[in-house]
């Protein structure tokens, strides 16, 4: 895990291909908020001993909403990114990961905060476009997190990075 503490919550209703990267995120974050209404996204069986330990040792938190409708993942994910806020210190970095720009305004309120915040979208085929640098030909896997992108030549110009 990185120096910098980091907690990812997942919109899992408008994001449910993130589950496939659960694994490899329970290596790169200190927790791991999951907030669902109605999502029938599957787990491989052979992961439920890792995610029940997870779990077990607060890590990951799976939520599903206890009313459906619309944006009641996303209350959730603004709920816990305040539970969040406060049990972790002031360096830890928030990253929520849902296409729902809504949650741009909990970004901004985390960031109003001075906590360090972002959304960034689902990875998926159409934001994992093909790039060209001389003879290599190369894509990336959806948005680029803002330290990142900073290092990029114009990151501005693009729409998904």
């Amino acid at each position: 895990m990185d120096a910098t503490p980091k907690v990812l919550l997942i919109d899992l209703e408008n994001c449910p291909t993130q589950i496939q990267q659960l694994k490899v995120d329970l290596d790169h974050f200190l927790q791991i908020v999951i907030c669902y209404a109605h999502s029938q996204a599957k787990i491989p069986l052979s992961w439920l001993n890792e995610l029940a330990e997870a779990i077990q040792q607060n890590k990951l938190r799976v939520i599903q909403m206890a009313q459906g409708g619309k944006n009641s993942a996303d209350f959730g994910l603004a709920f816990f990114a305040g539970v969040l806020m406060q049990e972790h210190p002031v360096e830890t970095e928030f990253i929520i990961v849902s296409n729902d720009k809504d949650l741009d305004h909990v970004v901004h309120l985390l960031k109003a905060q001075k906590r360090v915040a972002q959304r960034i979208g689902a990875v998926n085929e159409e934001n994992a476009h093909p790039f060209e640098a001389g003879d290599i030909v190369g894509a990336h896997n959806g948005t680029l997190w803002d330290n990142s992108r900073r290092k990029l030549y114009k990151h501005e110009v693009s729409g998904t990075d």
